[in-house]
C-alpha cells in the first residue's frame, strides 16, 4: 500500500506543477507573441479601434482561457489524489523524518491556496471575465471599463494563488526527493 501510495503522491505533484506551469507558459507565449503579429477577432474593431495591442491581448485571452480552465480541472483532481496518499501512507507519501514532513506540510499549503483559488476567486473572475467580454463585443465602453475594474484585482489574486501553488509544489517536490533518498539509502556524493 505504501508503494501505490508514494507513486500516487509523485504523479499528482508532479502533474499538479506541470498543468499549471503549462498554462502559464501558454499564457506567456500568447501574450508575447499575439500582440506582435497584430492578432484580432470579428467583433472587437469598434472597441479597440485605436488599440491594436489591446486587441490582441483580448485574442490571447481568449485563447488561453480554455487552458486555464483545463488546468483547473487537472489541478483539482491531482490534488485530489495528491489528498488521498496521506492516509493511504500513514501520512508519509514520500518517506519518514523531518523532510518528508516538510513535504507534505507544502502540498498541504498548496491545497489550501488551491481551495481559496478554485471557490473563493476563479467563479467570480469567470463572471467578471465573461461581462468584460460581453461589452467589449457590443462596445459599451461604461459597462467594460466596470467589469474590468472588478476582473483585474481578481486576476491578480488568481495568479498569486497558482504563484503559490507553484512554489509549494517545487518544494514539495524538492523536500520529497530528498525524503525518498533517505529512505532508500542513498547518500550525497562527496566532492
Amino acid at each position: 500500500m505504501r508503494m501505490t501510495a508514494s507513486i500516487l503522491w509523485w504523479v499528482s505533484i508532479v502533474v499538479w506543477f506541470a498543468a499549471i506551469a503549462t498554462s502559464g507558459g501558454a499564457a506567456i507565449s500568447a501574450f508575447t507573441v499575439l500582440p506582435e503579429i497584430g492578432a484580432t477577432m470579428p467583433g472587437i474593431d469598434a472597441y479597440f479601434a485605436d488599440d491594436p495591442e489591446g486587441a490582441a491581448r483580448f485574442v490571447a485571452g481568449y485563447v488561453t482561457n480554455p487552458i486555464f480552465l483545463v488546468s483547473d480541472r487537472i489541478c483539482f483532481f491531482a490534488s485530489v489524489a495528491c489528498l488521498l496518499s496521506f492516509p493511504m501512507s500513514g501520512f508519509r507519501p514520500c518517506g519518514p523524518g523531518v523532510t518528508g514532513r516538510i513535504a507534505v506540510t507544502l502540498a498541504v499549503i498548496a491545497m489550501v491556496a488551491q481551495s481559496f483559488y478554485l471557490w473563493g476567486v476563479a467563479p467570480e473572475l469567470s463572471i467578471e471575465l465573461e461581462r468584460w467580454r460581453e461589452a467589449v463585443l457590443v462596445n459599451d465602453r461604461e459597462a467594460a471599463e466596470t467589469a474590468w475594474s472588478a476582473f483585474d484585482p481578481l486576476h491578480e489574486d488568481a495568479a498569486t494563488l497558482l504563484n503559490v501553488q507553484m512554489a509549494m509544489l517545487l518544494g514539495a517536490v524538492v523536500a520529497g526527493a530528498i525524503s525518498s533518498a533517505r529512505r532508500h539509502g542513498v547518500k550525497a556524493p562527496n566532492p
